[in-house]
């Protein structure tokens, strides 16, 4: 067929097969870029009900699991609820019923992390950074910042609490110029008034009742734990040495012309 014969008989057809192949193609680079994305955040299990929004004010909307969350969104669960969150990057945070945080920073490049929680259960194994990134936790009196460890922060109405299970945590008060390293097996409980309570120890038979530990217990026990993100973990350095690498020679390549 002769081209230029069928665009001038049927110039709106072709417009139409343009845009129909141009949004294919980017519907296409979409989909590579966001399951690339090293700062992806996808809830990869729930039971109950949980909800997410962004504005002000915020409209929330339902979640379910395969949907992803971005900065600025708050998350809220419900009575009941249990929800788990999977990083791009290995991470796992699994949050408790009657909970809400917001995400205040989770840029889609990844690198960097910090959520608010402002009433409620979070949990999280954070695999360990690489140079230069961030994680860190904060609540109304403090601030818990890791490297790679295994932790839990709680806010309730009288009184918060940061447990630390595997690694360390280095908690900064927001109100006055205190700050603590948390090991293994440790906790540090502050008030609502902002008084900074001392690094304790404690036993796991102290968690035995709690039905948010028992949660994530058996998480584990399913295998949707952290013995296949430690794998993960390992691919993901790999690639990121494989980015920086492509980087360095695009630079200079760059420097070159």
């Amino acid at each position: 067929m002769n081209v230029l014969k069928f665009i001038g008989r049927r110039p709106f057809a072709c417009v139409r097969l343009v845009s129909s192949l141009l949004s294919a193609c980017v519907f296409a680079l979409w989909g590579t870029a966001r399951a690339d994305a090293p700062g992806e955040i996808v809830v990869s299990f729930l039971e109950g009900s949980a909800e997410a929004g962004a504005g002000a004010p915020a409209v929330f909307k339902p979640l379910a699991v395969g949907d992803q969350l971005i900065e600025g969104e708050q998350i809220k669960t419900q009575a009941g609820a249990r929800l788990e969150l999977r990083f791009a990057s290995g991470t796992i945070v699994r949050v408790g019923e009657n909970s809400s945080l917001v995400l205040t920073e989770a840029p889609p490049v990844g690198g960097r992390f910090r959520a608010k929680l402002l009433f409620g259960n979070f949990w999280a194994h954070v695999r360990k950074l690489l140079v230069g990134e961030t994680f860190a936790v904060e609540t109304e009196n403090a601030v818990a910042g890791v490297r790679g460890t295994i932790f839990r922060v709680e806010s309730s109405s009288d009184a918060e609490l940061v447990r630390v299970y595997e690694g360390r945590v280095h908690v900064e008060s927001r109100h006055a110029a205190h700050a603590s390293d948390l090991e293994g097996n440790h906790e540090l409980r502050i008030g609502k008034d902002g008084a900074h309570g001392v690094s304790t120890p404690f036993t796991p038979e102290s968690e035995k009742k709690s039905p948010f530990i028992q949660w994530v217990h058996e998480r584990q026990k399913d295998g949707a734990g952290e013995e296949r993100d430690r794998g993960n973990s390992k691919e993901r350095e790999h690639k990121d040495r494989e980015r920086k690498e492509r980087e360095h020679d695009h630079a200079g390549t760059v420097h070159k012309e």
